[in-house]
């Protein structure tokens, strides 16, 4: 976000989507559906807007340091208040919904060359009515060149600071015990590139009528092959050329791959010594499917030394499981029942114990808990079986 004035001297908030998010269809649609309504409730707040750009912004009025128009447009593109996750995490997320996105949230593209590069989307016409005048799109664009300066000189620094922090990092580990918890660092995502101004002249904006939708639904993807081979725990994995997109998350010592329509978003109820994320497919939420989303919770925790069977009793109690757990090995435990909210959702839950270094003592405990529709049986337990395939 960057603020700056129109050519009429109106203080402007100009909200930027990054490389990653860009180039995410669903994130797009979720910016421009959000600023469609705020042009429906407020359209004198809508300075400009450039939805369907390769790096879309939307420019805002604000007073003071009220930014909450500006926010809640990256708030929405960025799922933070995730619609429909309540139930999944068995509270509100309200007490860290309005951190945005940063570190806290990782789309469905995260870990992906998406995350770093812009595919321009084929060009296209806005329709809406909510246009400025021709003087304040041109400010408006001097400012976003501005902005793009000041912005490349941001993530250079943030890209000195890392290097900075994960030299100390290694010095830490050099003479402190192991770490409870991964002390990895998200590398920062690369400059945007702000859009060029309009050439031609725009109409005086017009908010009689409601403005017309920015944006087209697209198809979600759909799955080109059958079920892969039964995982290690129970049910199916991953199909040779099933649509998937892999997690890389802050604090866990590997990646696992999700549908591709599943978004995490980190949540603090885990408590000491855990890292813990909040996983939903979001085409329930934002796309064409309809009904509860499913979803749950996947966590890494230390195991306390030694980490036997009482040490795994006590963090697998963790996970929050209604069922009974059956051992499927001498590390992992499965666990699979049917809810009784009479919703008819079924509940899936893996607790597993391994070492983090590969080779090392066993010390760490990755636990996951979700629940959908019974027809969804399939893809949670895919992403359980790819979790422990992903585990030693």
């Amino acid at each position: 976000m960057f603020l700056g004035h129109d050519g009429a001297g109106r203080p402007a908030a100009i909200s930027v989507l990054h490389a990653g998010a860009a180039a995410d269809a669903a994130a797009r649609d979720r910016l421009s559906a959000a600023l469609d309504d705020l042009a429906r409730e407020a359209p004198q707040d809508v300075l400009a807007a450039a939805p369907a750009d390769p790096v879309p912004w939307v420019a805002t009025t604000y007073l003071g340091e009220d930014l909450s128009r500006a926010v809640a447009l990256l708030d929405a593109a960025a799922l933070s208040r995730a619609a429909g996750l309540t139930a999944v995490e068995g509270g509100s997320l309200a007490g860290h919904a309005s951190r945005g996105a940063g570190p806290e949230f990782a789309p469905h593209w995260s870990g992906t060359p998406a995350a770093t590069q812009v595919v321009p989307p084929a060009p296209s016409q806005l329709t809406s009515s909510v246009v400025p005048p021709a003087n304040n799109r041109r400010s408006l664009a001097i400012l976003a060149v501005c902005v793009a300066v000041a912005l490349a000189v941001v993530v250079g620094g943030a890209l000195l600071a890392s290097v900075v922090l994960e030299d100390d990092s290694d010095t830490t580990a050099a003479s402190e015990p192991t770490p409870s918890e991964p002390t990895r660092i998200p590398t920062p995502s690369e400059p945007t590139r702000t859009p060029e101004p309009r050439s031609t002249p725009q109409p005086e904006p017009s908010f009689s009528e409601p403005p017309a939708q920015w944006h087209t639904e697209e198809p979600l993807p759909r799955s080109t092959s059958q079920d892969g081979p039964p995982g290690l725990v129970a049910g199916p994995t991953f199909g040779a050329n099933e649509p998937t997109y892999l997690m890389d998350l802050e604090g866990f010592p590997f990646d696992f791959r999700v549908p591709r329509t599943w978004g995490c978003m980190r949540s603090d109820k885990g408590g000491p010594g855990a890292a813990r994320w909040v996983c939903i497919d979001e085409g329930y939420i934002f796309g064409s499917k309809k009904g509860d989303p499913p979803g749950g919770i996947v966590e890494v925790r230390t195991c306390p030394a030694p980490c036997g069977g009482d040490e795994w009793a006590r963090v697998r109690e963790t996970v929050g499981v209604q069922g009974d757990w059956r051992r499927v090995d001498e590390t992992t435990m499965y666990a699979e029942w049917q809810l009784s909210d009479r919703s008819g959702r079924v509940g899936v839950a893996m607790s597993h114990v391994f070492s983090a270094e590969g080779d090392g003592p066993v010390d760490t405990h990755v636990g996951v808990r979700l629940t959908g529709a019974p027809d969804e049986l399939p893809s949670m337990q895919k992403i359980i079986n790819e979790i422990r395939a992903k585990t030693p």
